[in-house]
């Protein structure tokens, strides 16, 4: 007979010191055994084990007069049942005796190191206590098991069990054993699915697939991760699993839950090795998983091979309680035919008396029977709006605590998942001041140098698409070693030279991403530097590449601002080009097709040569990587070496695609910050409920309690279609799977449990959520949605406040209002916010005292500056110092400096966005801001339209100036003009570079044909002009320039109003002048035409938005002698392109207006000299296009009804209309393809 499997072998004992004696001595613990006749309800302070041969007799003091001698049965295995709010790990301590080879197992690594932790400090102090490395979770323990079996197979870790579950699924197809595959199988969550119900079967040790006439409804069956497919679903996923299992037994592999199967049947083969290896003399398992044949073969092994188990469950002694301990009914059963001694620990008698009346009452089946309670000391239900508010109520409650002398380690908040909820429940509570960590299981993608990774690796594999390459410029982990940083923007001069090299700095690359975002490309190396450096080229004026875009010499002859611009966006993409050559030659040996260590070994160097690894936080997370790529790799290489062939080689492109996939879904443990107070006993730990089992908190916090959430809908379904249960006969039940999402493998063991046990399980979770709380629980349900919606709370919720009388717990807060809930205003923000308010309402002592605390005080002298602006705005109808209005000297000559005629040349268009809105020009041309470009690549470019269209009028009317003359006898002048200026705009387009993107070629295709369209719209309006309107007309000038800028400097030509240091410099570019010679008139007659592709201004809007451009272009013609001969005006106006052609402003009387526009423009001018630039625009919808309207808050101005005293007014002769042509019925009955405007409008949209 072989000794160690007796159970009646008796043991030598240890000798005791007299440490431990003493420490025995001291102890006093609560005895209760109900076997042999025994049943003592006194304290032990004196405990000595006596071999008499009959057992142990155990002599005990049960009071300070009497002691008594009493025998204890001869069955050496203990089974521990406790409610859940019971300490079942300390009554252990003090009930039974450890040593030095003792074994302590936990449900949970927070767990297993908080008892690390106390056991540490007790043997400090002297006490006998189990050794702190052997205090084990469930999943170290079978670690150590399996080390301790021969032979073990090789272990396949979670990246390696979804590349093989992928690997089925191509077979599954192949091989068409699959019949009917949901249509979400291709997305990465369906493995994941696959992966949680292999891991029951697994564990389950199923070997037969379901059974076709089974229900498997979600509403009978148990919460299984394949419950919402139907049973055909299940059969593939069973097929699936046949391949998955198949292929682990032919290569001699195991996945997690394989690999505690195959330890646990270590121990029934080699059970003499396993003792020799962890030496079990006293083992303690605390609150094990549901019953299952892994933990039978456990807990057999240690009934065989130890010389005490201790084996703790859950069971209350009420019969009316049984209900959410019957998932455990099957173990009891089954370690009670064992025979062993059955003791009961006793509910604690410390607890407040709310809280022990909530966990003797809660669930009980006769509870309604049972009267209210009314004292709910330890019990707060709190109800608040979603979102923010629950965080704040939580942290509300936390600090309260906490200055009633509670520490931070012995706070516990729990969340049923990690969700979004839970992670801005943690954000909140760090905002409030709570120190909050999370033991959430982060994914690789979420830590930043792997996002960096991530960016570089789609970089390469996407060809360099245009968002990519801008999230890594703005990436500041990317950071590049050298940059030519230019400090004086302003100097234009300064901008194209070469400065030495310094360090990337964030505004270097701030700027680069804005101008590669300016490119308009959708991606391509090749194509960005070709277009970066055509943005230097539009800027110089003159043909570059790259080498001489760092040196050339800015244009002439353009309008100071524009020129600035061209400039300032040409230094940009100067940079840019300097960034991306930087880059590129460094990732340019990744795009390669290699074998996958070759890939990540490349991909290390670029890593090393972008400074990414060179923090040892950063280095762990790429050795993290590294580790999960090289395990995806593992079933291709293994399938290969079996064949005898080497491993193949993937390109770039499907290694991007795999490493992005696993650094989604590889999620990992935070490491040493599992502990929940060994290391940090000044913070609080959000976790989850599975992983809370086995921790005991003085406060126990829960909140997003809504309805749903206790119990879970599945669960409540599976009650309400099946309440008596064994309607999923032979199915299998998950003991934490129904609890959180983020249980460890060790957590996953079925149950033989006939019945549906989803609710039980639900029942069984929200109680450990009370019995976890010692002193205070507090539960928060949400009362409203974020639209103010009212919401139910959760059932279990609900169940608590029935227990209780109404009216104990406080109001739930509907609306989260500052000012009314003063107790929530825990962050900074809400604190000012909540003052100022009050002050608002004369209560002013809470500003008064965060005054004087200089954490606040440059946050409230920043409002009352504010208030005082505001104040002073809203205070007076005319416009102030807030409102636009320099009052300082010092700008207010700087400003008068900078646009003297010595120093600035004015335009028309500035005049008018002067006029327009005084605020935009200062915006635009005062401070210099560029407004983002935030259009993409397929968004038509206006701008860069009507600039065509002009250049291609301009060319043809100078070669053709009387389009009559064209007809020949085969075809008429319209058609001869058609060809020209189709011609022309072909010519325009294939003389710019070639296309650098296919993209970029067929948007040219697309803007040819556009302005084909545009040109034969032209032609149309032409033919109605010149058959009225314009009747024997010439076209005189076409793009007639005046003050122009030589080469050194000078100005040719300039159109100069008023004398001496009031005079206004202007100079222009005139898009057409047509003349007609009358007869009865001695001199010329002109007309001055501006092309508009965009919106055309009516005379009202003329006349009411200082519309001074056509005006000033006629009085340049008759005053600069741009004919080269007399000429009197007949008209002007403006030739819309897009639709209805030329529009004529006639003036009745020229003279009196040419004296008003020039009186007009000089008041203008000097207005904006001395510092007047009010937010008064003269546009109502100007809000609507505005790129400055985020900054002059003109609402406010316009409900003040503010007016601009001084502003100029320009005088019209009241006889001035406008004449609209009839050219749209005439370019409709022509045209042979339909209306044009038509077409253009479904073009644009």
């Amino acid at each position: 007979m072989n000794p160690e499997s007796n159970p009646h072998r008796r043991s030598r004992k240890p000798r005791r010191s007299k440490v431990e004696a003493e420490s025995l001595d001291r102890a006093a613990v609560p005895v209760s055994c109900d076997q042999g006749g025994f049943d003592l309800g006194g304290w032990i302070t004196t405990a000595r084990p006596l071999d008499q041969g009959r057992g142990w007799l155990w002599w005990t003091r049960l009071s300070r007069e009497s002691a008594s001698f009493f025998e204890v049965p001869p069955s050496k295995h203990r089974l521990v049942l406790c409610p859940f709010h019971a300490d079942a790990a300390t009554h252990l301590l003090r009930t039974s005796i450890w040593d030095d080879g003792s074994i302590w197992i936990v449900p949970t690594p927070a767990a297993r190191d908080h008892w690390r932790n106390r056991f540490t400090l007790d043997r400090a102090r002297g006490l006998v206590r189990p050794r702190p490395d052997r205090v084990w979770d469930f999943a170290e323990l079978w670690e150590h098991i399996g080390q301790a079996l021969p032979k073990p197979p090789g272990r396949l870790g979670e990246v390696a069990a979804l590349a093989l579950i992928d690997e089925c699924l191509q077979t599954a197809r192949q091989r068409q054993l699959l019949k009917l595959v949901p249509q979400d199988i291709d997305l990465r969550g369906y493995r994941r699915l696959l992966r949680d119900q292999f891991r029951l079967w697994t564990l389950s040790e199923r070997r037969s697939a379901p059974r076709s006439d089974q229900s498997r409804t979600t509403s009978s069956s148990p919460a299984t991760p394949l419950s919402e497919f139907d049973q055909t679903a299940e059969e593939d996923a069973f097929t699936l699993f046949q391949l998955y299992r198949r292929w682990l037994e032919t290569n001699r592999f195991e996945d997690a839950a394989g690999w505690v199967v195959w330890a646990s049947h270590g121990l029934e083969h080699h059970p003499q090795v396993v003792r020799l290896r962890l030496e079990p003399e006293t083992v303690a398992v605390i609150d094990p998983p549901a019953h299952g044949p892994v933990i039978r073969r456990l807990l057999t092994f240690f009934r065989d091979h130890t010389r005490r188990l201790e084996l703790v469950l859950p069971d209350d002694p009420e019969p009316t309680l049984s209900e959410p301990y019957r998932p455990w009914n099957a173990l009891k059963q089954q370690v009670r035919a064992w025979r062993f001694v059955e003791n009961r620990v006793d509910s604690p008698a410390d607890r407040p008396e709310g809280l022990a009346h909530l966990n003797a009452t809660l669930f009980r089946l006769d509870e309604h029977h049972l009267p209210r309670h009314d004292q709910n000391q330890g019990v707060q239900i709190l109800g608040a709006p979603s979102g923010e508010a629950q965080g704040l109520v939580a942290a509300r409650e936390a600090l309260r605590l906490h200055q009633q002398g509670i520490p931070w380690n012995q706070m516990l908040f729990l969340t049923r998942s990690w969700d979004e909820a839970s992670d801005e429940w943690s954000r909140d509570l760090n905002a409030c001041g709570v120190p909050l960590r999370s033991l959430r299981r982060k994914t690789l993608s979420e830590k930043p140098v792997i996002r960096s990774l991530l960016r570089i690796i789609r970089l390469v594999a996407h060809d360099w698409p245009t968002g990519e390459v801008v999230a890594c410029l703005r990436d500041r982990l990317i950071a590049p070693t050298e940059t030519v940083f230019e400090p004086d923007e302003r100097d234009t001069q300064a901008a194209f030279q070469e400065l030495p090299s310094l360090r990337f700095s964030w505004l270097d690359r701030a700027l680069a991403a804005d101008a590669v975002a300016r490119t308009r490309l959708p991606g391509g190396l090749e194509a960005l530097r070709v277009g970066l450096t055509r943005m230097t080229q539009a800027a110089t004026g003159e043909p570059l590449d790259a080498s001489r875009a760092a040196t050339a010499s800015p244009p002439r002859n353009l309008d100071q601002n524009d020129r600035f611009g061209r400039v300032r966006k040409a230094r940009h993409a100067r940079i840019a080009l300097r960034v991306l050559n930087w880059l590129a030659a460094r990732l340019a040996p990744l795009n390669a097709p290699r074998t996958r260590p070759a890939h990540l070994d490349a991909l290390e160097e670029v890593a090393e040569a972008l400074d990414l690894t060179q923090h040892t936080d950063h280095l762990h997370d790429w050795s993290r990587f590294r580790l999960a790529l090289e395990e995806d790799e593992l079933i291709v290489r293994i399938d290969a070496e079996a064949r005898g062939q080497s491993p193949p080689s993937e390109s770039w492109s499907d290694f991007a695609n795999r490493a992005e996939q696993i650094a989604r879904d590889v999620r990992f443990e935070p490491g040493s910050e599992t502990g929940w107070d060994s290391d940090h006993p000044d913070q609080a730990t959000l976790m989850t409920l599975g992983q809370a089992r086995g921790l005991k908190a003085k406060v126990v916090m829960m909140a997003n309690l809504g309805r749903g959430a206790f119990p879970s809908h599945r669960a409540a379904e599976a009650l309400l279609a099946n309440p008596f249960g064994g309607s999923a006969a032979g199915e299998s039940e998950l003991d934490a799977i129904a609890i959180d999402n983020e249980s460890s493998v060790t957590d996953w063991f079925p149950t033989q449990e006939t019945d549906n046990l989803a609710f039980a399980h639900e029942m069984a979770a929200f109680l450990r959520v009370v019995g976890t709380a010692t002193h205070h629980l507090i539960l928060i349900y949400p009362k409203a949605d974020l639209s103010g919606h009212p919401l139910q709370a959760a059932a279990f919720v609900e169940e608590v406040c029935r227990r209780f009388e109404p009216n104990l717990f406080p109001d739930p807060i509907s609306r989260l209002d500052a000012v009314k809930e003063p107790n929530l205003c825990l962050t900074r923000s809400d604190r000012l916010v909540a003052a100022v308010g009050h002050a608002l309402r004369g209560e002013v002592d809470d500003l008064r005292r965060l005054a004087r605390d200089p954490g606040f005080l440059g946050a409230l002298t920043g409002t009352s500056r504010a208030l005082e602006s505001n104040q002073a705005r809203w205070h007076d109808h005319e416009f102030g110092p807030y409102d636009g209005m320099i009052c300082s000297e010092p700008l207010r000559r700087w400003i008068a400096h900078t646009f003297a005629p010595e120093h600035w040349v004015f335009s028309p268009t500035q005049l008018e966005s002067y006029l327009l809105c005084p605020f935009q020009f200062f915006a635009r041309y005062v401070l210099g801001l560029i407004t983002v470009e935030n259009s993409d690549e397929l968004e038509p470019d206006y701008t860069e339209s009507g600039r065509t269209i002009h250049a291609v009028l301009e060319h043809v009317h100078k070669i053709h100036p009387e389009p009559l003359q064209l007809a020949t006898p085969t075809q008429s002048w319209k058609q001869a003009l058609e060809r020209e200026l189709e011609r022309e705009v072909r010519h325009r387009l294939e003389k710019h570079d070639p296309p650098i993107h296919p993209v970029e070629a067929g948007l040219r295709r697309i803007y040819a044909e556009r302005l084909v369209r545009q040109c034969r719209r032209y032609l149309n309006q032409l033919e109605d002009y010149l058959a009225r309107a314009g009747r024997g007309v010439r076209f005189e000038k076409v793009e007639a320039k005046f003050g122009e800028r030589n080469i050194d400097g000078t100005l040719i030509n300039p159109l100069i109003l008023g004398k001496a240091s009031e005079r206004v410099v202007l100079q222009g570019t005139i898009d057409r002048i047509d003349v007609k010679r009358e007869p009865d008139k001695p001199t010329l007659s002109f007309r001055v035409l501006d092309y508009k592709s965009g919106h055309v201004p009516s005379l009202k809007e003329v006349r009411e938005r200082g519309a001074v451009q056509l005006p000033l272009y006629a009085l340049a013609v008759e005053r600069l002698g741009l004919l080269g001969t007399p000429a009197e005006v007949e008209d002007f106006g403006y030739w819309d392109v897009r639709r209805d052609g030329w529009r004529a402003i006639k003036v009745s009387d020229w003279g009196a207006l040419r004296d008003s526009l020039e009186q007009f423009v000089l008041e203008a001018v000097a207005r904006l000299r001395q510092g007047e630039f009010p937010v008064a625009s003269r546009d109502p919808q100007c809000t609507a296009f505005c790129e400055y309207r985020n900054l002059c808050r003109i609402q406010q101005v316009r409900l003040r009804d503010k007016r601009w005293s001084r502003v100029p007014q320009l005088v019209w002769p009241k006889a001035d209309t406008t004449i609209k042509t009839d050219s749209d019925s005439h370019s409709n009955s022509t045209n042979p393809q339909g209306s044009e405007d038509d077409l253009q409008r479904r073009f644009d949209s």
